[in-house]
């Protein structure tokens, strides 16, 4: 049972893509629901199943938070620096996140948006990798419209959540989300449609699943 990953730049319009994915095809997202699912199924706290998108992980409050409340295998850190203690923490988390998309993959029929999914399932023979670029004018207005911001507000935002990305994927997977080898499809959705995405990323979908053909 076939999964789908979706890498985007930040206002792309990933989320769009998803849903649309999740509609025709009846797939589920991987989301604060089904991470509480299969997070209940693999034994693991509500402490530990707070949703921790990959341009956050850099937030020191919320992994302050995690740090209080989450079980820490890693021994008595009340000796470690701060900086110490939250990277711990990070990885901590990033590793719970790991668990829970390899069950998601496990259960199938599952559209994985972000969170380094192109990396945790790189060589499950059964999952497609997408990635959705738009140009940065475009990106800007989405988010201007979608989040009521100012267009200079709406660029800080972009800057600042693919520059999070970037440091998310480059530090605990030593990767670039711009790489296209990671992706069976990139899609600009500067040049083509929410719905032509869609129909690419399926006909896609249907050839991965398909036995393949010797060659003549």
């Amino acid at each position: 049972m076939a999964a789908i990953t979706i890498s985007r730049q930040y206002g792309s319009g990933g989320r769009e893509v998803a849903g649309l994915l999740c509609e025709r095809l009846g797939y589920r997202y991987f989301d604060k629901e089904l991470m509480a699912q299969l997070g209940d199924e693999l034994g693991l706290t509500p402490a530990q199943l707070v949703d921790l998108p990959d341009h956050r992980h850099r937030t020191q409050s919320l992994i302050e938070r995690l740090f209080a409340s989450a079980i820490n295998p890693l021994g008595d850190p009340s000796g470690w620096t701060l900086p110490a203690r939250l990277e711990a923490q990070q990885r901590i988390t990033v590793q719970t996140f790991q668990s829970l998309i390899q069950a998601a993959h496990e259960r199938g029929n599952v559209v994985v948006m972000g969170r380094g999914g192109q990396m945790v399932l790189r060589d499950a023979p059964d999952v497609l990798h997408v990635r959705l670029v738009a140009p940065v004018e475009q990106r800007v207005a989405r988010v201007q419209r979608r989040e009521e911001l100012s267009e200079d507000e709406a660029r800080t935002r972009i800057v600042e959540r693919d520059e999070a990305s970037l440091d998310y994927l480059k530090r605990y997977y030593d990767c670039d989300p711009d790489e296209p080898l990671l992706y069976h499809l990139v899609i600009n959705l500067g040049k083509l449609t929410t719905v032509d995405a869609c129909d690419l990323i399926i006909k896609a979908l249907d050839a991965l699943a398909a036995p393949a053909t010797p060659s003549t």
